[in-house]
């Protein structure tokens, strides 16, 4: 695979300026659009370019003991474009004028964040093959918690140096080994399904779920006393920022950024799906199976995402060992489908215009499904939970 569109060279004759790209690899990225939940990436990649540019100056300056005053504020990054090809986020990195002279004709910002970026491609080159620092300064491994957070199975990131061999990649499960074996725990955004047990004095609510376990959302007392005290059983939907340590254990929740409710026909919903669970083998005749689990958390996680149109949904099992679920919505009428493995078909016809029938159509995972979804009715939450 060759470097995307050159890396490093300008888009501008300017002397002070340079430009610097990301890949981002995945369903949720071929309309050539960034989710605003992986904004945080560019933020943190910014950043790191600039801690491993400081070392870099200080590497090339042993004599100096200090950096140039504001070095680092000095350095200005924009977002100028994102470009076709998954998504191509294009940063425009802009530099304080009269850095070059004729011995040094590129400017020395530009020469530390070139180092610093080879420091960052290489940290991850190696990771890949599973060779590991000794040692990084706190301050990076904060950052790198916040580099590629947002990433999902199935999805990645790719650095893309031009003094590199090959692009170099990140997954979730890379910079997880990364960044667990720097630090005890690392940090990751999750959405999933909890039950409320309780509301805490000061804590906040006390949430359990089938994927992680028991743990304390902090909310404020008032919300959570008014809101949810009422409601204890009932199902809720939450995407958090949480730290997990090597085992994947939640230890404490960083950041919540939902938190709502499942109303009760989402939640009937949800009940006719775990009873499908509960058929016996052979409930159609011979070589007919109950849902599985990985289909039936898929059924789930759907009814999640498009929980405002739950009571549009009729729950059938398939004999298979899947799930189907059908609804009509405007002039669709549309039928998914879940796999034993939880892959999802989704086929509909519609109404009005036959040439606008959707032929069936495969997904591999249920972020990619739902999305695809939404382009047609708009009726899902931000993400599948």
């Amino acid at each position: 695979m060759s470097n995307i569109n050159n890396q490093h060279q300008s888009l501008n004759t300017d002397n002070d300026i340079e430009f610097f790209k990301l890949k981002y690899n995945g369903d949720r990225f071929e309309d050539h659009s960034i989710p605003v939940d992986c904004l945080p990436d560019l933020i943190a990649y910014q950043d790191l370019l600039l801690d491993f540019a400081r070392d870099a100056w200080k590497e090339d300056h042993p004599n100096r003991q200090r950096l140039p005053n504001h070095f680092c504020k000095n350095v200005h990054f924009s977002l100028v474009e994102i470009g076709k090809g998954s998504a191509i986020p294009t940063l425009k990195c802009h530099f304080p004028s009269g850095g070059q002279t004729y011995l040094h004709p590129v400017h020395p910002h530009l020469t530390a964040l070139k180092k610093g970026e080879e420091s960052l491609v290489s940290l991850f080159q190696e990771a890949s093959k599973d060779n590991y620092p000794a040692a990084l300064s706190q301050n990076k491994i904060t950052l790198l918690n916040r580099f590629g957070a947002s990433l999902k199975d199935g999805e990645s990131l790719v650095l893309d140096h031009s003094d590199s061999s090959a692009p170099t990649l990140i997954t979730a499960e890379i910079r997880r080994k990364l960044i667990t074996r720097l630090s005890e725990t690392y940090e990751k955004r999750i959405s999933f399904s909890g039950k409320i047990l309780g509301v805490h004095t000061k804590n906040g609510l006390d949430i359990e779920s089938d994927d992680f376990g028991r743990m304390v959302i902090p909310v404020d007392h008032d919300e959570a006393k008014e809101i949810y005290g009422p409601n204890l059983e009932a199902l809720v939907n939450l995407e958090l920022t949480v730290t997990l340590d090597h085992q994947d254990k939640v230890k404490s929740v960083e950041e919540v950024h939902s938190l709502y409710l499942v109303d009760d026909i989402s939640q009937q919903r949800h009940d006719e799906i775990d009873n499908l669970g509960n058929l016996p083998s052979n409930w159609l005749g011979d070589k007919s199976d109950p849902p599985s689990e990985q289909a039936m958390k898929s059924a789930h996680q759907f009814v999640n995402y498009f929980d405002s149109l739950s009571e549009l949904f009729y729950i059938y099992p398939i004999a298979e060992g899947g799930i189907q679920i059908e609804f009509d919505i405007n002039e669709w009428d549309l039928s998914v489908e879940f796999d034993i493995k939880g892959c999802s078909e989704v086929y509909g016809v519609n109404k009005k215009e036959d040439s606008k029938d959707i032929d069936p159509t495969p997904f591999e995972n249920i972020e990619a499904l739902c999305l695809f979804l939404n382009r047609y009715f708009g009726a899902g939450n931000e993400t599948p939970e």
